[in-house]
């Protein structure tokens, strides 16, 4: 236990003892150990309150804040000396649901301590619910009679439970000092106790504890890294006006969660209301097309929000409920610039859902929008061109014209370091406040005929230094009053005012090491986003939502959703009551088309039956199901027979039939039976042993596959040809077709039957298997059943894919799989496959990826396959002997508005010059007499011209290959005067002050000094566009050493340039 005490921090050791006051066993360590008399808890806050019934529409109750203030008692023992007890105890006082009172042992708890012991326990740990936990504070004086500087002060933290319902020191004033503490033979010890709520980044809380027990709400199910979506959803389902249009957004029973968000964004919200414990929400993310890798990777917070009300506002378009989101959490902001020596003024008014608001350098909220609104001053060089006017100095700033009644307020404490080349945690201290007012932000323009000030609602945390890491929660507050509540993923909690504001605000700096396990990791927690309610809206925001504003079809569709799900936990439990029969029928065998008589698996009739009920039950079931008299139906059972294989076996006979099916044989499978139907009235083969059913398979050599065709009983004395006939008109072939007979037994046991021999003499018994077919056709790859069979036993699946880098082809060539041998050699899998996918052998390489290097190698000569192999295969334009004097250049062919066209894979010497891939060019896009083509290489994901390349440049020099361009070289270039200069232009995005580079670069031609202006001109005529189309473009100097950008105006002159989107205003 760590102990904040006269400034330091001391580690303290626990005490036991009993409650009768009798020591329960040493403790070590310093004399003014803390202790318990039960064992030590690492466990939080759990302070259970009374349990909220399903779909009880009442809130929950909590207690007022005035009840979990500190409270102090004053205990005073007279006739201290003469006192006989061995514990004396104050009077109770209560604590919010607690009841707390001091406990003092005036002869002490330890022979070897001749000390006063003092503790504070909860006495009213009967009336708590199980697994209560309740964190708490302490501080006890003992007044010194002559020197204040000499009484005794001592403090701790002590989380109480069942096991440990008192805490204290065994060791607080000896015997021998105790004159100078007493005053008329009376000893005055004074207690002050709070309950606490500790930093919940690190908080526990026991198994048992129950959310919906303590407090009236359930928290969400985290899936990996959704503790930030779960803190927002708790945030948004608080909102009641939200979550009410929300519950009327149309929905069908046809609907799928998984792929409607607003049916999976009710059964999330009306879970977290009715719900009895954390709610899962894979429904929901499923619905947003996320898969189990976005699970695990921490989203932005601010992007999920706006996106999440987006697809909500669409959701809503044309219900009774259009508009709810604008009316919530939409607010108007005027942008302005304002020249100062000429009467001219601009303005463009633009909505808002959420506000972001800088925390560095901000000593609060107030600061931050004073920050905001600060006017920036254009001059010199940034002058505005005011219209009528030319360049101007002016003023650029912002004023509000109105406040949502829900104010999302971002605070950036994520940044880029551009000297780390990283996202930041800015964890400076930033003051927020519970009632916020914004009336003197608001415009000149604005209504101001109600006040905006706000009361906080909710308060999203992040605790942790690193910002793709960390934890995320929230603190809320449900309703209108000063309840609140921790929302830390599974667990919902109490929470005082001062944890939710001001442990909050963040403290020091970003570099200090995060310990998620440290005594006071809250040094690391800070708000990064604030929910604020108006306060005369807040009847038609926070109002209290009842079950009749749900509409019924939801109510009763979730209702049936529980139901099942309680039906299913049920069954989970007397699955042990149960067993699962299979009952195989001949439709099942012609449904198998493999080895053996069928895959259990696959069986379509099985029943969920107790395991004391008896086999004819079985039996009534399956004439039940087949809508046959139970006189036409018998079981047979399965046996497991020496060679390994599975058949079925002998007649269930009466005697049989009235067994438990519990003492029945089971297989891995479950109880399985063979379902025998005869065709007339009554069986004409009865249960005899010297009678066999046989089944009969008939292997078509032409298709290369068996199928079963039907059943046969032949009695043990008659001959294998005495079933010809049969196999004949069951597989549709002529009567006189010659026929071969085979046994299988296993894949490697496929036994060839002379038909002259007996039932006895070839040993055939009931639930073997014929396969017959025509006389072979020596022509065929598998002529024979046997072989066949062999084959499948040896064959694997492998799958063939073109190779990642291959080089491209249209159409391109497939992913495949094949069943080939696994003795098959590297030559051998490429026959097969360049014979399915047209390829030439010769020009086609096999690879397989390395299990060490995870890099691509050529199939070696000794190269084993295994079952599911994955190969990659390449096809190439030459020879596979030609390609080591060859180099493989990727050569993206550019239309003259610089789109690409065609990419080609060209073979040129590997010490040619870049003539030879002009002249394999010139086919492929002929240029008109005169004109020229021109090649450069292109750098930063292809969004920048590296450098140009000559036709006479040498190819063995050249180290690229995969981003050469080639085009038409444009007229104007050719034209080139000693005037002009050539300019390169590339794509520019600016977003959140990082610059990215994008699309196709290009050169244009323009007169050397000549005004940006003529520079954005020629740019927009190369790409064949025209004015309006890029009315929103800016020009700017982009600097390739260091990718730099610096705006500039269309007047100034420069040589560089770039070109960026409508993206950066």
């Amino acid at each position: 236990r760590m102990l904040k005490q006269n400034g330091g921090h001391v580690e303290r050791r626990a005490d036991k003892h009993d409650d009768s006051g009798d020591a329960a066993g040493k403790c070590g360590g310093a004399n003014n150990d803390a202790g318990s008399p039960g064992c030590g808890s690492d466990d939080v806050y759990g302070l259970p309150s009374s349990s909220s019934s399903d779909e009880n529409d009442d809130a929950p109750g909590e207690a007022n804040d005035e009840d979990i203030a500190p409270q102090t008692v004053v205990l005073n023992i007279e006739n201290f000396s003469k006192e006989q007890r061995k514990k004396v105890h104050s009077v109770e006082t209560q604590c919010g649901q607690v009841k707390w009172r001091i406990m003092v042992f005036p002869k002490g708890i330890a022979a070897d301590v001749p000390a006063v012991s003092v503790f504070v326990e909860i006495s009213n740990a009967a009336e708590l619910a199980p697994g209560w936990q309740v964190p708490a504070f302490f501080r006890l004086e003992v007044v010194h009679n002559d020197n204040t500087a000499l009484s005794v002060r001592k403090e701790t933290e002590h989380t109480y439970t069942n096991l440990e319902q008192d805490w204290g020191f065994k060791e607080v004033i000896r015997f021998n000092e105790l004159k100078h503490y007493l005053k008329d033979d009376t000893l005055t010890i004074t207690v002050t106790f709070e309950l606490l709520q500790f930093s919940i980044s690190c908080c526990k809380v026991s198994e048992n504890y129950d959310s919906r027990k303590a407090t009236g709400y359930v928290g969400l199910l985290n899936q990996g890294a959704t503790c930030y979506m779960n803190s927002l959803l708790q945030a948004l389902y608080h909102t009641p006006a939200l979550r009410a249009a929300v519950f009327s957004i149309p929905t069908t029973e046809k609907d799928d969660p998984t792929k409607n968000m607003s049916l999976a964004l009710q059964r999330v919200f009306f879970n977290l209301k009715y719900g009895a414990a954390a709610v899962a929400t894979k429904e929901l993310t499923k619905s947003f097309g996320w898969d189990a890798n976005d699970s695990f990777t921490q989203h932005d917070v601010q992007e999920f929000n706006r996106v999440l009300g987006s697809k909500l506002e669409e959701k809503m378009k044309g219900t009774p409920v259009d508009g709810t989101i604008q009316k919530l959490f939409s607010g108007k902001i005027r942008n302005f610039i304002k020249c100062t020596h000429v009467k001219y003024e601009s303005y463009r008014d633009e909505e808002f859902y959420d506000l972001s608001l800088t925390v560095k350098g901000c000593k609060d909220i107030y600061a931050s929008f004073d920050k905001y609104m600060e006017e920036e001053l254009l001059q010199g060089s940034n002058r505005y061109q005011a219209e009528g006017f030319g360049l101007q100095e002016a003023k650029k700033g912002c004023a509000f014209l109105k406040f949502p009644p829900v104010l999302h307020l971002q605070l950036k404490r994520f940044e880029f370091d551009f000297e780390r080349n990283t996202q930041i945690k800015v964890n400076d201290q930033f003051e927020f406040p519970a009632e916020l007012d914004l009336d003197p932000y608001l415009d000149k323009d604005a209504d101001r005929s109600f006040p905006n000030i706000y009361q906080l609602h909710a308060v999203l945390v992040h605790a942790g230094t690193d910002v793709h890491s960390g934890h995320y929660y929230a603190f809320i507050r449900p309703t209108k009053h000063n309840h609140w509540f921790c929302m830390n993923d599974e667990t919902v909690q109490h929470a005082s005012p001062k944890e939710v504001i001001r442990d909050n605000f963040g403290v020091g700096s970003a570099k200090e090491p995060y310990d998620p396990f440290a005594v006071h990791p809250k040094h690391f927690a800070s708000a990064y986003m604030l929910v604020y309610f108006r306060k005369v809206d807040l009847d038609n925001i926070a109002f209290h939502m009842r079950s009749s504003s749900i509409p019924e079809h939801l109510k009763e569709r979730f209702r049936q959703e529980r139901k099942l799900c309680q039906q299913q936990e049920r069954e989970k439990k007397e699955a042990h009551l149960y067993a699962l029969v299979r009952t195989v029928t001949e439709a099942d065998l012609a449904a198998h088309t493999g080895l053996d008589l069928v895959n259990f698996d696959s069986v379509r009739m099985s029943f969920k039956v107790k395991r004391s009920l008896q086999i004819n039950n079985v039996k009534n079931a399956v004439a039940a199901e087949l809508h046959l008299p139970v006189s036409r139906v018998r079981l047979r059972k399965w046996r497991s027979r020496t060679n390994g294989t599975v058949r079925p076996d002998t007649v269930l006979g009466e005697e049989q039939e009235v067994t438990d099916l519990e003492k029945y044989l089971s297989f891995k499978w479950g109880h399985v039976f063979f379902v025998e139907v005869t065709e007339g009235p009554r069986f004409l083969h009865p249960a005899d042993a010297d009678d066999h059913l046989i089944f009969l398979k008939y292997f078509d050599v032409q298709k290369q596959s068996p199928r079963y065709v039907g059943k046969a009983y032949l009695h043990r004395s008659n001959k294998v040809a005495s079933l010809l006939p049969l196999m004949r008109r069951l597989a549709g072939l002529p009567s006189d077709e010659q026929l071969l007979v085979f046994e299988e037994i296993r894949a490697t046991m496929i036994d060839a039957v002379p038909l002259s021999s007996t039932a006895k003499a070839a040993d055939l018994a009931t639930g073997d298997i014929l396969v017959f077919q025509k006389l072979p056709n020596n022509s065929l790859q598998l002529p024979t059943a046997e072989e066949y069979f062999l084959f499948q036993h040896n064959a694997v699946s492998v799958r063939f894919r073109p190779a990642p880098d291959a080089p491209p082809r249209s159409p391109a060539y497939p992913s495949l799989s094949m069943r080939l041998h696994r003795c098959s050699q590297p030559a051998d899998l490429l026959d097969e496959l360049c014979k399915t996918v047209g390829a030439d052998p010769a020009c086609t390489r096999l690879s397989v990826r390395s299990d060490f290097s995870g890099n691509l190698e050529v199939l070696k000569p000794n190269f084993a396959l295994k079952n599911q192999d994955i190969l990659f295969y390449e096809v190439f334009g030459v020879p596979i002997a030609e390609l080591e004097t060859k180099r493989v250049l990727q050569v993206t062919w550019l239309n003259t508005d610089t789109t690409a066209a065609t990419r080609h894979v060209l073979y040129v010497p590997r010490s040619g010059t870049f003539r030879e891939v002009v002249e394999q060019l010139q086919p492929l896009h002929p240029l008109p007499q005169g004109a020229e083509y021109q090649l450069f290489e292109l750098a930063n994901r292809n969004s920048r011209i590296r450098m140009e390349i000559a036709p006479n440049d040498s190819l063995e020099r050249y180290t690229g290959g995969v981003n050469l361009c080639a085009q038409e070289k444009p007229q104007a270039e050719l034209r080139m005067s000693k005037s002009s200069v050539r300019v390169q232009v590339v794509h520019l995005q600016v977003a959140n002050h990082t610059a990215e580079l994008f699309g196709t670069p290009f050169f244009i031609v323009v007169k050397k000094g000549c005004r940006m202006v003529v520079v954005k001109k020629a740019a927009v005529e190369r790409l064949c566009l025209v004015e309006k189309d890029v009315a929103g473009w800016q020009l700017a100097i982009y600097r390739c050493r260091d990718c730099s950008v610096k705006f500039v105006h269309e007047g100034a002159t420069v040589v560089c340039v770039a070109l960026t989107t409508s993206l950066h205003r």
